[in-house]
């Protein structure tokens, strides 16, 4: 059994390539299932002076990053 930490797009990649080698995989993720319409609006630290993003859902940051680039 594979136990995959976290269904961010290293997670999910790791968990599709090992489930479709035939082995039985778990993932784990710490954050709720987000629609995606609502992905912008789960930023936990979106007024912080430091302008690094980062949320807990299932999809991970990746979900609610959508290819934002920051310049800071």
């Amino acid at each position: 059994m594979a136990i995959v930490v976290g269904s961010g797009a290293g997670g999910a990649t790791v968990a599709r390539e090992l489930a479709s080698a035939g082995h039985p995989v778990l993932v784990i993720e710490r954050g709720p299932e987000i629609p995606d319409q609502d992905a912008h609006r789960h930023y936990a630290n979106v007024n912080a002076e430091v302008k690094l993003m980062r949320t807990c859902c299932l999809g991970g940051t990746t979900m609610v990053s959508g290819g934002n680039a920051l310049r800071c």
